[in-house]
């Protein structure tokens, strides 16, 4: 209690009451003794930004490389209270009274004040004595962080870092006018759609609860920033779609091509003078399946013109020739025979 609040024997004999300790306040202040008070540790700069968040704009730059090795420099100030961008330039030669003119762009002279009266930012040489009296007189109070202090102006820092990871690291930059265009579509993510952790998980924007809709309802995604990120609602469920009736399609035109192929073998069968006999497996005329594959039957046992032993063969279509599946009655062998080639 002491290290965190720098209280004395007497409140922490208080607080101690209260959680039910029955101790003498003559015994905390024994132990007080060896405890050395730090009046400087009661507050502290994040102490300090918490309590005054509502009122404390940081401003800073981040540069952007292109795709021609150009450098642009963005500026951009933003609120700590709900981490919301107040306003932002790209520019190629950033210099004090370009700072200047867009500080009277962020707060103009009727609102410099009354929102904001402190103004942070780190020790760059383009924030020179120009650029503190100019906000100075806006009423607000100009503060700069410590020397190689980056941690100070920490909502800024944080805010460069969400840009580079969630948008520049998955762009190449061609010139200012497509960063520009970037730069627009990802701020409307942030103050519209995304949720922050310094805000309780809300957006900039105080992005409302949706509502479970009544009935059928399924969640969906719609793309920000050309499909870098997503927000998500409720809508609609997906209707089911019908059932087709009928064969499905891949296996219609399966059953059409073995149609188209019957016909040129008996047209060649013909043609030599002879027909070529077609397999009778009963599926002639018979609707396609869904495999694409036709009905297997059993086919009678017939002499093999070369062993002359019986055998049980089943004529099957392929896609690029035709094979016998033999099995032999003795030896229970099963073998693949290619008869036709490719054609």
């Amino acid at each position: 209690m002491a290290n965190e609040n720098g209280w004395g024997a007497p409140r922490i004999h208080g607080e101690l009451v209260k959680l039910g300790f029955r101790v003498s306040e003559r015994t905390v202040s024994r132990y007080m003794r060896q405890h050395r008070r730090r009046p400087e540790r009661r507050q502290n700069w994040l102490t300090f930004l918490r309590n005054h968040r509502e009122v404390i704009v940081a401003m800073d730059f981040f540069v952007v490389p292109t795709a021609t090795f150009r450098l642009l420099y963005v500026w951009f100030a933003i609120r700590h209270s709900r981490r919301e961008i107040v306003h932002w330039c790209v520019t190629e030669s950033p210099t004090a009274p370009w700072v200047v003119q867009q500080l009277r762009e962020a707060f103009p002279f009727d609102e410099a004040g009354r929102g904001s009266r402190y103004l942070v930012f780190d020790r760059d040489t383009i924030f020179s004595s120009e650029v503190v009296a100019a906000v100075a007189s806006m009423a607000i109070e100009p503060t700069r962080t410590s020397y190689q202090s980056p941690w100070q102006n920490g909502v800024a820092e944080r805010f460069v870092g969400t840009v580079r990871r969630e948008l520049l690291d998955h762009a190449i930059v061609l010139d200012d006018r497509h960063l520009r265009r970037l730069l627009n579509e990802y701020l409307a993510y942030y103050h519209e759609d995304r949720t922050h952790l310094g805000v309780d998980k809300d957006a900039p924007l105080a992005r409302g609860v949706e509502p479970r809709p009544n009935g059928a309802a399924a969640v969906h995604a719609r793309p920000r920033v050309g499909g870098l990120h997503h927000r998500y609602s409720w809508g609609a469920a997906a209707q089911a779609k019908p059932p087709r009736r009928g064969a499905p399609a891949a296996a219609a035109r399966g059953w059409l091509a073995r149609k188209r192929a019957d016909r040129r073998r008996t047209a060649r069968g013909s043609r030599d003078g002879q027909p070529e006999p077609l397999p009778d497996d009963g599926t002639a005329g018979a609707r396609p399946r869904r495999s694409g594959l036709p009905a297997q039957s059993d086919a009678g046992s017939e002499p093999d013109a070369s062993s002359g032993r019986p055998i049980l063969a089943r004529l099957t279509d392929l896609r690029f020739g035709e094979a016998h599946r033999v099995k032999c009655g003795e030896c229970s062998h099963q073998t693949f025979l290619e008869e036709l080639p490719r054609r």
